[in-house]
């Protein structure tokens, strides 16, 4: 009887130590929700905040074993994550030296060659449009996705021939033969933004129009002709162009 009462006393330790844990778990997520709502979303100083405040709600979570907060709160430090970045991306654009009313007319006609051809976007002095006139995501070699990505705040991560892009929901995965390659990436994979067509994220990355496009057939590039192949459902989809394989377990969308 000694024996089993120090084995349930140890227990009730154990049970106690992890109920701790838990609710601080669950008074930091509080904490950091509270954060979060009070936050001015437009002050990179504060959406900084909320994110050490969350950062330190998933290390709890984590800590505690509650996986399913944690995946929730990690899904929130992406969104801070990327709204930091965004906000910084404004600031820089906002610093740019202004353009005279002629070098303006000029970028109009000529176009911009340091973002993707078929893809267009305001210009900040005027909001004219501007038509982009420089290499296509799809054929981009190393050193053109390190500066088109980090102009635009993604963080990189090389792996060997692989290059990471994240940012966000956001990844892209380029597949080169070689680390600093010249030539552009065998395969290009994208885990989309949730809800956005996979169509949509087919043109941005070949500036082939929506409609010539169809699942099952290849698809005609500034590269050539490249495989297609449509992974996820209506809520998240991957999207894989050029010598790429299926994710093990994962469906093509038909």
């Amino acid at each position: 009887m000694k024996n089993r009462g120090s084995v349930l006393g140890v227990a009730l330790l154990l049970a106690g130590c992890d109920f701790a844990a838990i609710e601080k778990c669950h008074e930091q997520m509080k904490s950091s929700q509270q954060i979060m709502k009070d936050m001015d979303s437009k002050e990179v100083s504060e959406v900084e905040v909320a994110l050490a405040a969350v950062d330190k709600t998933h290390s709890a979570c984590v800590k505690a074993g509650r996986d399913e907060e944690a995946a929730k709160v990690a899904g929130a430090q992406g969104q801070l994550r990327a709204q930091i970045m965004a906000l910084k991306a404004q600031a820089e654009r906002r610093q740019m030296s202004q353009l005279s009313p002629g070098e303006l007319k000029a970028l109009q006609k000529k176009g911009d060659s340091s973002c993707p051809k078929g893809q267009q976007y305001e210009h900040h002095q005027d909001k004219r449009m501007i038509r982009c006139t420089g290499a296509q995501l799809i054929s981009m070699n190393w050193n053109q996705a390190v500066e088109y990505f980090g102009n635009r705040g993604y963080a990189s991560h090389p792996q060997g021939a692989l290059l990471r892009f994240e940012k966000g929901a956001k990844v892209y995965d380029y597949q080169f033969e070689l680390q600093n390659s010249k030539k552009p990436a065998r395969c290009l994979s994208v885990v989309a933004q949730p809800g956005s067509p996979w169509q949509t994220v087919v043109t941005r990355l070949t500036g082939v129009h929506p409609q010539k496009l169809k699942l099952g057939r290849s698809i005609s590039t500034s590269r050539g002709a490249l495989a297609l192949l449509v992974e996820g459902n209506d809520q998240q989809y991957t999207v894989k162009i050029g010598d790429c394989k299926a994710t093990p377990g994962q469906k093509e969308v038909k």
